[in-house]
């Protein structure tokens, strides 16, 4: 049959179906049940998804068959897709001249009928088929046809989604820890040794690629960092062409034996078979290359990146383990800017697992609603009064006590919980404010920070306002702050939900500005009350010209667009004074007081109500000292 093939042809169709890196040996599951799926449905006693490389046929799922692989040579699956037909129909094989021989019609189980769909990756080859066996002769009837001409595109999807990453066509985590087990395996010299009946990783010529490799093995795990911010800022489809590029370069980077993945959106793994000393220069060019900008046409982007490796001196041993300690070292990174390889070291797994415990209990403190708003004032200097509050997040822990944001936000994130979070956080700072205004105290308007996926959620204004009516508190009384770095994430949903929390009467504040470089026009297109400068350009601004000159650019663009400037962190008198010669009035930080609980809050606007306190007209030291002392809870220390 061989010297029929189109050759150069099929050299094209083998290269596709390695492009996959599929277990070929392996029956999965999934592929059982889409094969016992189509004997079921179309009424057949035998039926199966065959995967057919340049000498054998592979049983990737089947279904009253036995047999794993098979010879190609005279194959009911080699005819089939060498055919190029999309069904491809043998109604009886025992009249067949092609057939009439094989041992599968002339022998048990005697096979008469022969019906495949043929499997058709997404680049147009042919990597398979689909096909059902009855020992009856048969022909296939309408439905018939379309039924398994569906089950077989069913079978493509599914060898796409367990074999290669849709965003750059990589192979799969799955594609990848199964070879890489296999290689593993028939390293070691173990009871799996290598046969070429059951060889996973075989070029066209049937040789193991995996015979030949060295005795150590480096797992990598490559962690994309700012994949979602390229995204965000060139828009998806250039995002994913950056993203391809990427890929591309990692290709070039490894040699023809290794082993490289994409884990999913944001992760790549790779799998180096080296010696230590080849291993470690293999290292150092890929720190190199990471450093490097990736472009497509004129857009130019850096990836941050950080890198974990794990080495195994001797193969054999656990893929999964090994790609879990490689991700693990790669959380080690502590500079988000510098591109740096890590190595996996025991001491990370006692630090990893007591991570995933202590996200565990975060995430089961933010069900369990033990999320407690705390406020920090924010000032005017020239009336010495407070003008409003910005509420931060904490958590009741039962062991740790307060807990702050850093240690619960990115958990919340990742485990989708940032929208219960906003929302109980929100819930409790109207709580709060009703419980204030029922004591009769000073209405002070109160500002709450909300993430970019409650803000792009269609029901939080609606929320917001359920929350207004509820709980009888003044629209006047909430600011919602957005963080400026989001402008470029979704400029117009964001406009259209500032223009929504405008009609409410609720404030919009810019919070951190200066940190998301946003041009004038994503300011003019939206509504905002309040610009916040970030603290890095006041902190300092007194001693450094350069932090200076932005906080001047700053308050600039506030009274451009006509909003109140607070300038966050300050901590320095100092700094403090320079602002305010500045013209800036309104300061938010430590300098005045540290943030503080419902209760030091109701004792502050208390304070207001005193008729012995008057504000120290251009004093901001004794300001700062009484807000510390009546912001304290009785008996502490200031």
């Amino acid at each position: 049959m061989s010297h029929l093939r189109d050759i150069p042809a099929e050299a094209l169709r083998l290269s596709e179906l390695q492009r996959y890196d599929i277990v070929i040996d392996r029956p999965e599951p999934a592929f059982d049940e889409l094969a016992a799926l189509a004997a079921r449905l179309l009424e057949a006693p035998l039926a199966g998804i065959s995967l057919v490389d340049d000498a054998h046929v592979w049983l990737k799922g089947r279904h009253g068959v036995e047999l794993e692989c098979l010879a190609r040579e005279g194959a009911f699956c080699s005819y089939a897709v060498e055919s190029h037909l999309e069904l491809f129909e043998v109604p009886d094989a025992s009249r067949d001249p092609r057939f009439e021989t094989n041992a599968l019609v002339a022998q048990t189980p005697n096979v008469r009928c022969y019906m495949a769909a043929t499997l058709t990756g997404q680049r147009g080859y042919v990597l398979g088929t689909l096909w059902f066996m009855d020992l009856v002769p048969r022909t296939l009837t309408p439905r018939e046809r379309e039924i398994l001409l569906g089950l077989a595109a069913q079978a493509v999807r599914l060898l796409e989604l367990r074999y290669r990453a849709t965003e750059t066509g990589l192979p799969s985590r799955n594609a990848f820890t199964s070879n890489l087990q296999c290689a593993l395996n028939q390293g070691s010299g173990g009871s799996q040794a290598c046969r070429i009946a059951d060889c996973s990783r075989r070029n066209s010529s049937g040789r193991c690629i995996s015979q030949g490799l060295s005795k150590a093995v480096t797992v990598g795990y490559i962690h994309l960092r700012n994949v979602h911010l390229v995204h965000s800022t060139f828009g998806r489809e250039r995002g994913a062409q950056l993203l391809q590029k990427f890929a591309a370069m990692l290709s070039a980077w490894r040699s023809p034996r290794d082993m490289l993945a994409q884990v999913d959106g944001e992760h790549f793994a790779f799998a180096l078979f080296a010696d230590a000393g080849s291993g470690e220069d293999r290292l150092s060019r890929l720190e190199s290359l990471l450093a490097r900008p990736v472009s497509a046409d004129s857009d130019l982007v850096f990836f941050s990146c950080s890198v974990g490796v794990a080495h195994s001196d001797a193969l054999g041993g656990n893929a999964s383990a090994l790609l879990d300690q490689a991700a693990t070292a790669a959380t080690q990174a502590t500079d988000v800017a510098m591109t740096s390889v890590h190595v996996y070291e025991p001491r990370h797994r006692d630090v990893s697992l007591a991570w995933v415990e202590f996200q565990r209990q975060i995430a089961d403190n933010i069900r369990q609603r033990r999320l407690v708003p705390h406020y920090q004032a924010q000032v005017d200097v020239i009336t010495g009064r407070i003008v409003g509050f910005e509420a931060l997040a904490r958590m009741r822990h039962p062991e740790l006590g307060v807990v702050g944001p850093d240690a619960f936000l990115s958990v919340a994130g990742h485990a989708g919980l940032m929208r219960l979070l906003d929302m109980q956080m929100l819930e409790a700072v109207f709580r709060d404010l009703a419980t204030w205004r029922n004591r009769g105290l000073p209405a002070v308007p109160v500002a709450v920070n909300l993430s970019r996926a409650t803000l792009m959620h269609t029901k939080t204004i609606e929320s917001i306002v359920t929350l207004l009516a509820e709980f009888e508190v003044p629209a006047e009384l909430i600011a919602i702050e957005i963080t400026e770095s989001g402008l470029s994430e979704a400029p117009e949903t964001l406009k259209q939900r500032a223009q929504e929390l405008s009609r409410a009467g609720v404030a919009v504040a810019l919070d951190d500005f200066g940190t998301g470089m946003s041009n004038l026009d994503a300011l003019r297109s939206l509504h905002f009350d309040c610009l916040k400068a970030d603290r890095l350009y006041v902190h300092g601004a007194s001693v450094n010209a350069h932090i200076g000159a932005i906080l001047r650019f700053i308050h600039g663009i506030a009274d451009l667009f006509g909003a109140r400037l607070v300038c966050e962190g300050v901590e320095e008198l100092s700094d403090l004074k320079w602002a305010m010669g500045l013209g800036c009035r309104y300061f938010q930080g430590w300098y005045f007081c540290r943030d503080t609980d419902a209760d030091g809050v109701s004792r502050l606007l208390e304070s207001l109500m005193d008729p012995a306190w008057v504000a120290p007209a251009g004093d901001v030291a004794a300001l700062a000292r009484f807000l510390q002392t009546t912001s304290a809870r009785p008996g502490s220390v200031a």
